[in-house]
Parts: structure tokens; C-alpha cells; sequence
């Protein structure tokens, strides 16, 4: 995942004569708290108590191009203060208040009175913010920022970013539309439209001996091999790297593939392991033309920084709280546990004599995904409004109950109200997990996006 610069403008607005000089320092702690050491900070030095400065500060934010503002409030002030630090900054905002203790029952601060006075008005401006409220070194805070930096620096990775679609979407998957205009004007991506012909042409250009290379490292990674042959490897790998051509040609950093019929009737592999070894470099790839699904598969590669799996919920066990998920197998192989659960097989669409065959033989990675914590999200559009869903659980070990990749997920949820949620919500059969609980970073991404987030 490349790096991207977020740069955070940070003040306080305080009256400097009730400020403790004990507090003075609570700025420069809590920034030496980030875990992200690649951030820019523009800090206003001097404490914020007139007009004229919070006029000035303003004017310096602006010129920093600044990501997110964190304004602490640092004592009682009149409020037109920290209204004019924020005037005309579109940027998200992040509140910051440390309650006083009171010494002998006498007031210094009054952080608290002043926090919830700006606060509110700022709020009645219909300005959206976070809200740290505590100490520089409370845990709890220090877990907060780093959360909402970890949303920013999404947002602007989504501002970035580029998503091929390849064709369209498949044949009898309607819900695999999208409102273009409305995901470029909210969410942020650019959507790149490539025609399949392009992809045959560079295909039939790449000679099988330009494969060489990635077949042997293939052949390194200790993955099992069952049923494909060396030709059928070699074809899955010329599709790779026709794509990842297409990829580097456009700047993309996400691919939605129209994967049948098309290349079924064009006698071309299935693309599963192309897709796989474009998800394993960072290249998120969804199968079937789903742009919202490759747009779902990079939030939660940004926020997570894990490859992110996208699959079909297949059954579920109500009482135990299962989801059992599946895809065909073009997940990325370092979700396996380890590379030796990996297997290289013929797409059961293929596997089958050639006399009774409907698609060339393609390459599926087939394993179960590995245990561990899991966040499951979702973006999806209803009548050109963008909402995500996003839900919890743990993934389980599991044996593989059906081919391609396989996850059993016991949610913190109950799945029956959780599946009737996403249909009610149309939110379609696509859904997309990574490692790791992000819901935080989630819903927090989500408000500063301006869109609904249900948390099911």
C-alpha cells in the first residue's frame, strides 16, 4: 500500500491567563502518541484567545492545505473564536477537550463549559466533528485519533484512486450497479471503463515465454498442485499479466472484471488466479463487474492495510451465529493460514471432461481463510444514496465444505437479523471482510463522507 501524506492543522483556543501551565504541553504529547509517524503537522503555536488570532490561524490552515483540523479547547471562550478558526475550512474536524480537576473546589479552566458552548454552536453550523474528550495520555483518546487518522487518510486514498471496470457487470446481477457521478461526487473513486476486446488483445500479445518467471514463483511458494497443467498455468498467468499491463497502462489501483461470459465464449481461462496474485500485490480485483465491491474491498484494504476477501454468503447456522462464506477462488493467497493449505485446482466450472466442459479450464487458489478477528463492510447505492453496512465477528478454522475459498465466521450479531438487514437494505449478494476490527474506522470514515452507516 503506497503512503499518503495526511497533514493534520492542530491550535487551541484558550484564554491564556486561565490556562494551567501544567496543560501547556498536552498538545505535544498527545501528537507524539500517533502510531502513523508519516503525518505533516501544522501547528499554531500560541494559544488562541483573540479575534485576530483565530482570523490568522484560520488563514494559516487554509494555506497548509490541511486533511483534518484538531482543535482543542482549552478553557472557557467566547465561542465566535473557535467558529473563526474552522470559517470556511472543509476539512474534518476533531474537537478536543481535557477536563480540569479543580483544586480546593476553585475553577481554572472551565475546558468543559467552554467545549460544550463552541461545541454546540459549531455544531448548529452544521459542521460534523469527532470528539476526544480526556487526557493526552487516556488510552481511550489516544486510540480515537489514531482511529480517525487511519479514516482520513482513507478518504484521501478514495480521492485517489482510480477502479477499473472491465466490460460491465455480469448477466442477471442488476444489484451490481452503480450511480457513477454520485460515487466520483461522495466516496471519491475515478471509475476507468475498459473494453474486453482490450484485454484479449493484450492477452494474445503476451508469449507464454514472459511467464516464466512468475510460473517459478509459483512453483516457490509451497502451494499444492491439483489438476491444472503446466499450459493451464501458463494461460492463467498470461491473463495476469494482460491485466496487470492494463492496470499500469490506466493508474488503476482496483479492477472490477466482467469474468463470464465473455471469456467463457472467447474459449479464455476463467481469471480466479489473475485475480488472486492482483489482490495479493495490493491491486484490489473483484470478480463479476462489481465496481462497489472493488470500491468495499479497498476501504477496508486502506483502513486495515490486509487483503481483503470478497465472497457470497453461502449458508448460515442461526443458532450457533455462522456465516459460512465462499467465492470461486480468486482470493488472495495470503489470506490462507499458510501457503501449504493453498491448491492450485482446475475452476469446478472447468474440472470436467473436455466433451462436456463450458469454459476453457482456468485456475482457481483454493483454501480456507485464516482465523482470527474479522470486520465485514459493504458500500452500496439506492437511488443514487451511498450507504455501507458494516458488522463484525471471528473467523473460525475450518475445513473446506465446498471448492474455491471458504470462511466460517461466527458473528457478534445475529446473523438471521443481519442477512434480512442487507436485503432489506439492498445491499446485494456481494460482501467483502478483512482482519482486524475497524468498525470504529468505519463509521467514522462514513461521517466525515457524509453517508449512512449501519452498524448491524
Amino acid at each position: 500500500m503506497k503512503d499518503i501524506i495526511s497533514k493534520i492543522g492542530v491550535a487551541t483556543v484558550a484564554l491564556a491567563s486561565k490556562y494551567p501551565a501544567e496543560q501547556r504541553n498536552h498538545i505535544n504529547i498527545l501528537l507524539s502518541k500517533f502510531k502513523d509517524k508519516n503525518i505533516g503537522i501544522s501547528l499554531v503555536n500560541e494559544f488562541i484567545d483573540t479575534i485576530t488570532k483565530a482570523s490568522n490561524a484560520n488563514d494559516y490552515f487554509k494555506k497548509e492545505n490541511i486533511d483534518l483540523l484538531l482543535l482543542q479547547i482549552g478553557s472557557w471562550i467566547p465561542d465566535e473564536l473557535a467558529v473563526r478558526v474552522i470559517e470556511d475550512i472543509k476539512v474534518p474536524l476533531v474537537l478536543w477537550v481535557v477536563p480540569e480537576t479543580l483544586n480546593d473546589g476553585n475553577i481554572s479552566t472551565g475546558s468543559v463549559v467552554g467545549f460544550m458552548q463552541s461545541g454546540g454552536v459549531i455544531s448548529k453550523l452544521g459542521k460534523k466533528f469527532e470528539i476526544l474528550f480526556g487526557g493526552p495520555e487516556d488510552e481511550n483518546v489516544i486510540k480515537s485519533l489514531n482511529s480517525i487518522i487511519k479514516a482520513i487518510k482513507a478518504i484521501k486514498e478514495l480521492r485517489n484512486s482510480r477502479i477499473g471496470l472491465l466490460g460491465y457487470h455480469c448477466p442477471g446481477m442488476l444489484d451490481a450497479g452503480f450511480h457513477e457521478l454520485e460515487l466520483k461526487n461522495i466516496i471519491g473513486p475515478e471509475i476507468v471503463y475498459i473494453d474486453i476486446a482490450k484485454l484479449i488483445d493484450t492477452f494474445k500479445k503476451i508469449n507464454t515465454v514472459s511467464c516464466k518467471k512468475f510460473l517459478n514463483e509459483i512453483n516457490s511458494k509451497n502451494f499444492q498442485i491439483a489438476g491444472p497443467t503446466n499450459d493451464d498455468l501458463t494461460e492463467a498467468v498470461r491473463l495476469y499479466l494482460a491485466l496487470k499491463q492494463i492496470v499500469e497502462f490506466n493508474s488503476l489501483s482496483g479492477i472490477a472484471v466482467r469474468c463470464w461470459p465473455e471469456l467463457k465464449e472467447l474459449d479464455i481461462v476463467s481469471p480466479c488466479l489473475a485475480l488472486s496474485m492482483l489482490t495479493d500485490e495490493g491491486i484490489v480485483a473483484s470478480c463479476e463487474g462489481d465496481v462497489l465491491g472493488a470500491v468495499s474491498m479497498q476501504i477496508l484494504y486502506y483502513l486495515s492495510g490486509q487483503a481483503p476477501f470478497f465472497l457470497d454468503v453461502l449458508r448460515l447456522s442461526i443458532e450457533e451465529r455462522i456465516i459460512f462464506g465462499f467465492h470461486c477462488g480468486a482470493a488472495a493467497t495470503c489470506l490462507a493460514e499458510n501457503t501449504s493449505n493453498v491448491v492450485l485446482k482446475t475452476h469446478f466450472r472447468g474440472d470436467k471432461p473436455a466433451d462436456q466442459r463450458n469454459w476453457k479450464p482456468g485456475v482457481t487458489a483454493e483454501f480456507p481463510v485464516k482465523p482470527g478477528r474479522v470486520t465485514f463492510a459493504r458500500l452500496d447505492e439506492m437511488k443514487g444514496i451511498y450507504r455501507m453496512a458494516t458488522y463484525g465477528g471471528e473467523a473460525q478454522s475450518t475445513e473446506m465444505f465446498t471448492r474455491g475459498n471458504n470462511v466460517k465466521v461466527k458473528m457478534d450479531g445475529n446473523v438471521q437479523e443481519i442477512i434480512n438487514a442487507l436485503v432489506v437494505e439492498g445491499f446485494g449478494h456481494h460482501q467483502v471482510l478483512a482482519h482486524g476490527n475497524i468498525i470504529k474506522e468505519l463509521t467514522i470514515l462514513c461521517k466525515f463522507l457524509g453517508i449512512k452507516c449501519l452498524e448491524l
